[in-house]
Parts: C-alpha cells; structure tokens; sequence
C-alpha cells in the first residue's frame, strides 16, 4: 500500500513540475521547532524536542512542492514501585515531500495553507531501568502518508513566522496503524 501510494504521488509530482505551465516563482526555505516539557517532580517528566528543515519551490503563486527533514528526540523518567527509577528515550527522523497549496497570495499578511504528500519515518525507543544497560525495546521504519495545516504571517517581504499541525502515520503495514502529530512555530524566507 506504502508503495502504491508512493508511486501515484511520485507521478503527480513529476506531471506538476514537469508540465507545461511549470515555472518557477519562487522559494522559501524554513525553520521550525517543536518543544513540549511535563514534570511531576524530579523521578517523572517528560520532555521532547523536535527541528525541522524545509525547502519549498513555488511552481505557481499558490502552489508548492516542499521537501524537509525532520529530527528529534524524546525522554521520559518515571519511578516504578518495582522496578525503581526507570528512563526511556525515543528518536525520531522524518524526511517528506509534500504538494502545498496556499489560499492566499504571496503578499497577503496572512497566508493559510493545506499540505498532503509522503513521508519516510524512523523511530526508535529505547528503555534504562535503574542500574542496567539502556535497550532498544521498539522500532518503526516505513514510508506512510503525511499531511498538515498552518499558516504564514507575513512581516517583510521575505520573512514570516510559519505555524502548522503536521500528520503522519506509523507503517502501513503494522497494526494497528496510528497516527502521529506535531505543531510546529518557526520562521520561513521567501526568495
């Protein structure tokens, strides 16, 4: 299924940028992050930081065909009446290729948008009980559909603050599939 959904979209991409009316606008590069940090007390939190790199290419006024990467890492510590003091660690790494389509002009303050494409995801989770070796105790890699929503508010000409609910989900071939999120703040140059 992963394939065959790669497979169209890969299609769709090259008719789009390889069409007739394909002509570059312009491009836009981001940045944005992803923080979140919950704390009982000092034996249980949590904390996940995620940064994300994007280069877009506008082939119309309203429609892009954007590529980024996505890295980060999660941790979490709690205190088991059993086991003792137990910490957890997960990557993660995202690399997508979505078609954007925007609803408002470039020169528009504020400038919403939908986003559907592919994603190749990793993710790994490691498991530290108190005193032992860390150990690997899970592992996700395929290619899954993704998609999101955000918006850009515009301060110059070239410069915007970006900020958008991404979603992916877990392979297709595991079950159950599920569905992960991020809302992402960042910063995006128009050339």
């Amino acid at each position: 299924m992963a394939c065959r959904l790669s497979r169209y979209l890969f299609i769709l991409l090259c008719g789009v940028l390889l069409g007739p009316q394909a002509e570059a606008q312009f491009f836009e590069l981001g940045l944005s992050a992803n923080y979140r940090q919950t704390t009982i007390d000092s034996d249980n939190y949590g904390q996940s930081l995620s940064l994300t790199g994007s280069f877009s290419y506008y082939f119309s006024a309203l429609s892009a065909i954007e590529f980024s990467y996505t890295e980060g890492l999660g941790q979490e510590g709690f205190e088991s009446v059993i086991e003792g003091s137990i910490k957890t660690r997960t990557t993660f790494r995202l690399v997508g290729a979505d078609l954007v389509l925007s609803f408002a002009e470039r020169e528009q303050t504020f400038q919403p948008f939908i986003k559907v494409g592919i994603a190749h995801v990793k993710k790994e989770r490691f498991l530290q009980p108190e005193g032992q070796f860390e150990q690997r105790v899970a592992n996700q890699e395929g290619t899954v559909p993704s998609g999101g929503i955000g918006f850009r508010y515009r301060l110059t000409e070239t410069l915007s603050f970006k900020f958008g609910l991404d979603a992916w989900t877990t392979p297709l071939d595991e079950d159950p599939v599920t569905i992960d999120t991020a809302g992402r703040a960042g910063v995006s140059w128009f050339f």
